[in-house]
């Protein structure tokens, strides 16, 4: 309830106004029939201004409510959109010399009060605008002061949207008078102040004023529209109201509460004023204009619709409206309805949602055509009366429908929000006329928008063209030769030749201009014909325009003109005076390694190098969350600065640099910022020290690796690509290792890669460079296979020759021999197959060993042998028998005698072959022979038993003790490889 005594009583009794039904209220627009091409004179106290005169008792804590609904800013300097006020004005009606102020102004709402004693207003801020577009719809608005306490609350549109103390209220109010003489609505005098005398353009409505402060449930309903209850102390009903002014603009008007003051401002309808295809024309246009061409579903729908086109200016079109005969005042009125029955004849949908079935259909006679299914088209038919108002009596609406392809007529659209908006790019930050535009419909029944502040544009038939004014200079024009279906929006040349906009021309430019005009939200891009898309879809390659201009002047990069791209983007600390290097973050990924080359110390390898940094120099434009959409031309990334980066293990010192073959993409990380309306197009702008710049570069090139191969085949090599910055860059440009990747295989041929690593050089001095350090396993199998087995084979039959017969001493010579010069030849082809070193290999090791066994094993049989005969001996020559004695002279015997041995030689009573026979064809025969004669020689059998000991078992374990400690330590180190890294 409401504090206030006992006239709530009869307040509730007498006074309460609930809508329950259509009640028609009277509303005054102020200054409705000014020309808008001339300002209000802000000094004078002449302008219009409605008044209620009555001495009142002011209560200590009041609430006052009002509806209003301005058209524009006034006062162009200072904009502010409605006002209200109350207290004692002065006897020259110039400015109030106490009282409360309450106004709406760009900034926000704010509450002045002053008292005799002070020559300006005191303030107290409200909060900012709860809306973007605070004209041209109802704000219903109530305010509460508590002159005690100061306390203030503000409520509007249903809710509250502020509450707060103003501590100067109580102390100001101390000098007020015990009552107040005069309440202006819509205006205020007030000869001082920047704002000078305020008078608004527009309507205003219900002003109640009560002793007390409602609760915050009530407020929430009156401005909600929901409860409508008359003043105490002031009432809209009772109160006398008079418009005080010389120039008889304002037009009194009664207009419905319900269904036009208190009606949902969520949606809006706005007029085509021109024939067109409704298929086609209207509702591509209605997309322009940033909603949808207007249908219904219901009766109630429809009659918004219908309400909507009764406003007087429409029946001034002359496409749309006609005279009904022998009539002034009877207009018959048509227009196309976004209804069809194209899926199935007979059942009308919503052209956009074919799921909204249209539930009431007042046809007119004859209608719907059952002649033809072509008829797919709906429009309504008006029959209306001017009665003088702003909105004519709709005496019967109904409905018809029309072959679509072959048939035009004017349109509605319907936009989200109270009003639909336009806003003009491209023109100069000193241009006089407004940006920010609200579409509606002149007196004359021809396109309008309406500037926020003081510009007007209008669609001029006689002269076929569009007439760009401002009232702060009424002789400034400018021209725009486009035709009205266009509506002025998208991309248009404009003639500012007699304009006052000449600053914004400079030297030797011609006086026409291309503007873009937009109804376009801020995330969306206007297309050249007016069309919006989303600004993502802006130089995505794709065009999304009908006209395709979405995908002209796609240029990423901004640079100033001082831009150089030999020098780094360092930075200057001013504090320690000192640069702070640019940051560049170096990755790899290694792709292959395609060849290693052992003998010439080199390595080739195919890699990505990636380097990123941040550039504040640069300004991107229209980056896309997607980084590859953000690829950099060739002709863009040449006038970048990139980081030069020398690859100094290579023959000629090669070094990144960009190139056709370069990828330069721009990852988009911070914020944007919309270009200014000074520019045509609508640009999303990205800083240069947000959002990273990403060098990608695939290269093949042969790095220098000196191969450490002392334990060849058990040895791991490291290689590197060694990195580093030229000298120039040294103070200004720091590099940091990021991330190595191995994208290729890592088993080759010879090697396995078993480790990779991107560190700097060394860590105490980070500006000689970085280095890919690149480990590589060599693998074994093949040196198994074509080494060491071929030489275990070897040795085992070496060794097998220990087992022989005696008397096959030529055959063990022979395979020792042989196995020796195979090995030295097999240790030959290794070591011609690997670089020359000073050092030993770990395979030559194997090798030379494997060479000293069958060396050995001569050594031991020739001593065996030797340790079996005396000093003359018959030997087998070729076939030819010759006697060898100590003294090293040989005798050959020509004659077929026995072999004879001395008597001392010879330890058995047994026949001892002939020479003949040692030598016979006959290999049974000399095998035999060969065996007898072994067995009557003479022997040393201690030292003959050691030798054999030795060969069968000595130089076997001696061989086993080697290769067991020599595989033992071969293998432990390969598989430690990874302690290289």
């Amino acid at each position: 309830t409401m504090e206030g005594g006992g006239w709530f009583v009869i307040l509730i009794g007498s006074s309460l106004i609930h809508c329950t039904k259509s009640t028609s209220i009277r509303t005054y627009h102020l200054n409705k029939q000014i020309d808008f091409r001339n300002s209000l004179c802000f000094d004078c106290n002449t302008n219009e201004c409605l008044t209620s005169q009555r001495e009142l008792e002011y209560s200590r804590r009041f609430t006052l409510c009002y509806r209003s609904k301005p058209l524009v800013f006034s006062n162009p300097t200072i904009p502010w959109s409605t006002v209200i006020a109350f207290g004692r004005i002065n006897r020259d009606w110039t400015l109030y010399d106490e009282g409360f102020m309450f106004g709406v102004w760009e900034t926000g709402s704010w509450l002045g009060f002053t008292n005799r004693m002070m020559t300006t207003y005191s303030w107290v801020g409200l909060g900012e605008l709860r809306s973007d577009i605070p004209l041209q719809s109802w704000r219903h608005i109530c305010f509460t002061v508590d002159m005690d306490s100061g306390d203030v609350s503000l409520f509007e549109n249903g809710r509250a949207t502020w509450k707060g103390r103003g501590e100067n209220i109580p102390e100001v109010v101390k000098s007020f008078s015990t009552t107040f003489s005069h309440l202006t609505a819509g205006c205020a005098y007030r000869s001082q102040g920047n704002t000078g005398h305020m008078s608004m353009y527009g309507e205003v409505t219900d002003v109640q004023m009560y002793s007390g402060i409602m609760t915050d449930r009530e407020l929430e309903d009156i401005t909600g529209c929901r409860l409508f209850l008359e003043g105490d102390l002031i009432s809209w009903k009772k109160a006398s109201w008079n418009v005080r002014g010389t120039k008889l603009n304002t037009v009194i008007e009664e207009k419905d509460l319900e269904d036009e003051v208190c009606a949902s401002a969520s949606k809006s309808f706005h007029f085509l004023p021109f024939k067109q295809s409704m298929e086609t024309a209207i509702m591509d246009l209605c997309n322009k204009l940033s909603g949808r061409a207007a249908g219904f579903r219901d009766e109630k729908s429809f009659n918004q619709i219908a309400n909507f086109l009764a406003n007087t200016n429409h029946l001034q079109s002359a496409e749309c409206s006609a005279q009904t005969e022998g009539t002034t005042d009877n207009y018959v009125f048509t227009t196309f309805l976004a209804n069809t029955d194209v899926d199935v004849e007979g059942v009308w949908r919503d052209i956009y949602n074919k799921s909204d079935i249209v539930t009431y259909l007042p046809w007119a006679p004859n209608r719907p055509y059952s002649g033809s299914r072509k008829y797919n088209c709906m429009k309504t038919t008006l029959l209306l009366a001017d009665e003088g108002g702003s909105r004519a009596k709709v005496k019967n609406a109904s409905l018809g429908d029309e072959e679509c392809a072959h048939f035009t007529d004017c349109g509605v659209c319907q936009v989200d929000g109270p009003v639909q908006m336009m806003q003009v790019r491209g023109l100069c930050k000193k241009s006089i006329f407004d940006r920010q535009y609200i579409y509606t419909i002149n007196n004359d029944g021809t396109p309008m928008w309406m500037g926020l502040r003081s510009s007007t544009i209008v669609y001029k038939e006689a002269e076929s063209r569009w007439e760009w004014y401002d009232r702060k200079n009424n002789r400034s024009l400018a021209i725009i030769y486009s035709t009205p279906q266009t509506l002025l929006l998208g991309l248009h040349t404009v003639d500012f030749s007699e304009s006052f906009d000449q600053a914004c021309l400079r030297k030797g430019q011609t006086s026409l201009r291309n503007l873009k005009f937009s109804t376009c939200k801020s995330d969306q891009f206007t297309c050249s014909d007016g069309q919006c898309i989303n600004a993502e879809q802006r130089c995505d390659q794709t065009s999304n325009c009908m006209d395709e201009s979405d995908e002209e002047d796609c240029r990423m990069i901004f640079q100033k003109d001082n831009y150089n791209n030999k020098i780094s983007p360092f930075k200057y600390d001013q504090k320690e005076d000192k640069n702070i290097p640019a940051v560049v973050n170096i990755s790899v990924s290694i792709r292959d390694i395609i060849k290693i080359e052992e003998i010439d110390h080199i390595f080739t390898a195919k890699y990505a190098m990636i380097m990123e940094w941040y550039d504040y120099r640069l300004k991107f434009y229209n980056l896309k969350a997607n980084r590859s959409m953000n690829a950099l031309s060739y002709e863009e990334l040449i006038k970048m600065w990139i980081p030069l980066v020398i690859f100094d293990n290579t023959e000629n010192n090669e070094a990144t640099k960009g190139d056709e073959d370069t990828e330069m993409t721009v990852s988009r990380e911070g914020d944007f910022v919309r270009s200014e309306d000074s520019v045509t197009e609508e640009i999303n702008i990205f800083e240069g020290e947000k959002n990273r710049i990403t060098f990608n570069r695939v290269y093949t090139k042969r790095f220098k690796c000196v191969y450490e191969l002392q334990m060849y085949p058990f040895d791991t090599q490291s290689c590197t690509i060694h990195m580093k910055l030229r000298d120039l860059e040294l103070a200004s440009v720091f590099l940091i290792p990021d991330t190595l990747k191995m994208d290729g295989q890592t088993v080759l041929t010879q090697f396995i890669v078993t480790n990779w690593k991107l560190v700097y050089d060394d860590l105490n001095d980070q500006s000689k460079g970085l280095s890919v350090l690149i480990v590589m396993k060599r693998r074994i199998i093949n040196e198994l296979l074509t080494t060491y087995l071929p030489t275990v084979l070897i040795l085992i039959i070496v060794y097998i020759t220990n087992y022989f017969k005696t008397f096959f001493f030529e055959a063990v010579v022979t395979v020792n021999l042989t196995a020796l010069l195979v090995l030295t030849t097999l240790f030959i082809s290794v070591s011609g197959n690997l670089p020359p070193t000073s050092y030993v290999k770990y395979v030559d090791i194997w090798l030379i060993f494997a060479q000293i066994i069958p060396f050995f094993e001569v050594l031991l049989h020739t001593f065996m042998d030797i340790m079996r005969e005396e000093e003359s001996r018959e030997i087998n020559n070729h076939g030819t028998s010759i006697l060898v004695s100590e003294s090293g002279s040989s005798t050959t015997k020509t004659s077929a005698t026995s072999v004879t041995s001395r008597t001392n030689l010879t330890t058995r009573n047994e026949v001892v072959p002939t020479l003949e026979e040692l030598v016979a064809r006959d290999e049974r025969q000399m095998v035999e022979a060969r065996k007898k004669f072994y067995e009557n020689a003479l022997q040393n059998k201690d030292w003959v038993r050691m030798g054999e000991y030795t060969g069968k078992l000595v130089l076997p374990l001696c061989i086993l003790g080697f290769s067991a400690v020599y595989w033992i330590y071969g293998l432990s180190h390969y598989y430690s490889a990874n302690s290289h890294l």
